[in-house]
C-alpha cells in the first residue's frame, strides 16, 4: 500500500523506526483501516469526515467572528471621531466581504469533505484488496484424517488386547 493517504484517526497508523535515518515512519495498517470502516453501523467514514469538516468550519467561524470584532472596533473608533456616511458604508462593505469570504471557505471545506470521503472509501477498498492479496491460503481441514487415524489406533489397541 502506498502512503499518500487522506487524514485518518491516529490509531489506524503503525509507527516504525528507520534505523538509518532515525526517523519515525507512520504507515496505515490495512486490517485496522478495514475494521475501522466497519465500526458501528458502517458509518465510521461519514462520522470521521463530519468531524474533520466540523473542526475546519468551526475554525472559519472563529476567524469570521474575530474579523467582525476587529471591524467593529475600527468602526467604533471612527464613529467616535464623528465619521461620515462613507466610513459607515466601508464598514458594512468590509463586514459583507468577511461574511462572503467565510462562506466561500465553508463551501470549499464542504467540497473537500466530499473528496476526503471518496479518498477514504478508495483507501478502504485498497486495504480490502491488500488483505485479500496477502491472505494466506486456507488450511485444509484434516479432521477426517485425524478421526480415521484415531479409529485405526483404537482398533489396533483393541485387537492387541483381545
Amino acid at each position: 500500500m502506498n502512503d499518500s493517504k487522506p487524514e485518518l484517526p491516529g490509531h489506524l497508523y503503525i509507527e516504525k523506526y528507520d534505523p538509518d535515518s532515525y526517523e519515525v515512519i507512520a504507515s496505515l495498517a490495512a486490517h485496522k483501516v478495514l475494521a475501522w470502516s466497519q465500526e458501528g453501523r458502517g458509518d465510521a467514514i461519514d462520522k470521521w469526515c463530519e468531524h474533520v469538516a466540523g473542526q475546519k468550519i468551526a475554525a472559519i467561524g472563529a476567524w469570521e467572528d474575530n474579523r467582525f470584532l476587529k471591524l467593529e472596533e475600527q468602526w467604533i473608533s471612527v464613529e467616535n471621531d464623528e465619521g461620515d456616511d462613507a466610513e459607515e458604508k466601508r464598514y458594512h462593505q468590509a463586514c459583507a466581504d468577511v461574511a462572503r469570504k467565510a462562506e466561500l471557505k465553508r463551501e470549499h471545506i464542504r467540497r473537500q469533505s466530499t473528496e476526503h470521503r471518496s479518498a477514504i472509501e478508495k483507501l478502504v477498498e485498497e486495504s480490502r484488496e491488500f488483505i485479500a492479496a496477502h491472505e494466506p491460503p486456507p488450511q485444509e481441514d484434516h479432521f477426517f484424517d485425524y478421526a480415521l487415524v484415531t479409529a485405526v489406533v483404537i482398533l489396533v489397541i483393541y485387537l492387541l488386547n483381545t
